[in-house]
């Protein structure tokens, strides 16, 4: 009988990163062999439950630079037009230390319940502000899973209240406007502060 142990999607995280690893290393032609050590180690680690999760992650929030500049630091391959000072102002001085948090549901969610969730384990959700100095510092974290800032919405002439996301489409990391009415999906990760 097949052992049965459950995992956080921090945990999962870590198995996903891991196992894609091991998928690179399979797929190589001509290229070193595969590190067979590496792999027999990353599978032991997952059937025993032993993990090392980055539960943080520290950035500095500069809330001198401009909407525009954050955005250019990000280094994204597109941005949705309406992501500007004006629709999202900046609030906030100087630098700000702030240790961010990857919030996954492992499920579908609205985004109220999502807000629910984030105050219940005693987090605010991310502003865009943060959300692009977190994107600048960890580009390529948005390539594993899209990540919300739900702490700024922007209500366009439509009535369509929007937030910003990072994802990753067709090999391009993106900026882009998620719909506050939209389900996020279950790999949408939640960035997030602690109270």
């Amino acid at each position: 009988m097949a052992a049965k142990f459950a995992v956080t999607g921090d945990q999962y995280m870590v198995i996903d990163r891991r196992m894609k690893e091991i998928k690179r290393q399979l797929r190589q032609e001509g290229g070193s062999p595969l590190d067979t050590e590496l792999v027999a180690r990353a599978l032991q680690d997952i059937v025993e439950g032993r993990f090392s999760v980055p539960h943080t992650y520290p950035v500095t929030v500069d809330y001198g630079m401009t909407l525009g500049d954050m955005v250019a630091a990000g280094g994204y391959d597109a941005k949705n037009d309406y992501i500007t000072q004006e629709n999202f102002p900046i609030t906030g001085a100087g630098m700000v230390e702030v240790e961010f948090h990857l919030v996954h549901l492992n499920r579908y969610a609205s985004t109220d319940a999502a807000l629910v969730e984030l105050n219940r384990q005693g987090f605010r959700p991310a502003k865009i502000e943060e959300l692009l100095a977190f994107g600048a510092r960890y580009k390529n974290l948005q390539k594993e899973f899209p990540i919300v800032a739900l702490g700024s919405v922007w209500q366009s002439r439509s009535g369509d209240r929007l937030v910003a996301d990072l994802d990753y489409w067709d090999g391009e990391r993106n900026l882009v406007l998620g719909w506050v009415g939209y389900v996020w999906h279950e790999p949408y990760r939640f960035l997030a502060v602690r109270k």
